[in-house]
């Protein structure tokens, strides 16, 4: 399986590992010239042009009874975006993905901190 990373964050990693550590070291001189003797600007440059995934973020949900509205009729709320949606009360909904959010709600497992 693909995993992605953010630029900002990898590119914000190298400079605290290096970059913040020569300006230490050289008390806080830093000019292009003194920069390019090192090869980490070089590879910063090289991620920045690199192009971006478009990725979105995997939410989890589950469908959860809200309301029994008759004997046979329920409003099930989708865990993530509290939105309902009208089903049979003994059965969840067979929707894999929930329409307002998007989550998944295929085998009703959640990730800790999405629903």
């Amino acid at each position: 399986m693909t995993e992605y990373i953010s630029k900002d964050a990898i590119i914000k990693a190298i400079k605290k590992k290096y970059c913040d550590e020569c300006k230490r070291i050289n008390k806080g001189f830093s000019s292009p010239k003194f920069c390019s003797i090192c090869r980490v600007t070089d590879d910063l440059d090289i991620i920045g042009k690199l192009p971006a995934a478009d990725v979105r973020e995997n939410v989890r949900g589950e469908w959860i009874l809200a309301e029994r509205v008759s004997h046979d009729r329920g409003l099930w709320e989708c865990s993530h975006c509290h939105k309902w949606v009208w089903g049979i009360a003994e059965d969840k909904p067979t929707q894999k993905f929930c329409d307002n959010c998007g989550a998944d709600m295929r085998d009703g497992n959640m990730e800790e901190g999405n629903g």
